[in-house]
């Protein structure tokens, strides 16, 4: 395996069985990953086999249609590519892209010249780290606050830490995996920028959402220009993702924490008058101070409801 800086990372997923029959069910592009990843310039070379399912198969089953465990249950069971009993779209997408689209379930000799069958469409795959992009992708660990997220149609996601967990520091980097589907590539990649937008983590660790969602907009990813050494390139060119003005984060931030703790407010008033019929006569319906502390800075917000309103804030720098 020879070391070279500007190659593509390919990998094609295989359902064998026992008697020598092999389907290809479409193939990956995994040339943006970090460390040491080996190809040679202008040759093909064969790089590894990995006779497991891997983390990422849910593209296949989203682009192939194919549901690889139950597949892996069959073959398991020594039943024949061509002839996995159908009752399913699973099943029958994996028989229609090994016979050319026909449905056969007799013990028939496999089609060496069988029509392939295209993928539906394409799916972007994102490993969410706990690492911090800002100081060179460091390890980071800690309480996670809030984790939130809610699949869509086109975009889904597994995480394995929820609100109030955490991220031991000796344990894997990585704790979510998020996919995307689209028609097209673009519109995979669209995709999956509008769902890591609305993922939602609070908490001391730090994570590769921004500094993704920034690559996704790189002109050269979307123009599909990537090789295995475009990642490690650009963190050495250290680009950042960029972050909105202090004064934005304060605002929004302090906006939010209020309107938050004003729901509250206003459901606790509520319960006082069906308890007792009565209402107190000082309840901070108006007057608010919220406390935040973004990027190491401090900053306390007296917030004041109604017309002409004003914020005011007080920073402290550690």
């Amino acid at each position: 395996m020879k070391v070279a800086s500007q190659s593509r990372h390919l990998e094609v997923q295989l359902l064998c069985d026992q008697y020598g029959n092999v389907a290809a069910c479409t193939a990956w592009d995994c040339s943006v990953q970090r460390r040491h990843q080996k190809y040679g310039p202008g040759e093909y070379y064969f790089l590894e086999l990995n006779p497991r399912l891997q983390v990422e198969h849910p593209v296949t089953e989203w682009i192939a249609e194919i549901n690889l465990p139950a597949a892996q249950v069959a073959v398991g069971m020594g039943i024949p590519l061509w002839q996995i009993p159908g009752g399913s779209m699973e099943w029958n997408m994996v028989r229609d892209m090994m016979l050319g689209g026909k449905h056969l379930l007799l013990q028939l000799p496999f089609e060496d010249k069988a029509e392939s069958t295209r993928p539906k469409g394409h799916c972007v795959a994102v490993r969410v780290t706990s690492e911090d992009p800002d100081d060179g992708f460091k390890l980071t660990s800690g309480k996670v606050q809030e984790l939130s997220f809610k699949s869509k149609p086109n975009v889904w996601a597994y995480f394995s830490v929820k609100s109030g967990g955490g991220i031991h520091e000796f344990s894997d980097s990585q704790f979510g995996h998020v996919f995307a589907f689209g028609e097209s590539r673009p519109l995979a990649i669209a995709n999956m920028v509008l769902g890591l937008k609305e993922i939602q983590i609070r908490g001391e660790i730090r994570t590769n959402v921004d500094y993704t969602i920034d690559l996704l907009h790189a002109s050269d990813y979307r123009e599909n220009k990537i090789h295995t050494g475009w990642l490690d390139s650009r963190i050495a060119m250290r680009v950042r993702a960029e972050r909105p003005p202090w004064y934005l984060s304060v605002v929004g931030g302090a906006l939010y924490k209020a309107s938050a703790s004003g729901a509250a407010v206003v459901s606790e008033y509520i319960a006082i008058l069906k308890r007792d019929k009565s209402h107190p006569s000082i309840y901070p319906f108006v007057n608010s101070q919220v406390s935040l502390n973004i990027e190491g800075s401090k900053y306390t917000i007296n917030m004041v409801r109604g017309p002409g309103s004003q914020v005011e804030d007080e920073r402290v720098r550690d």
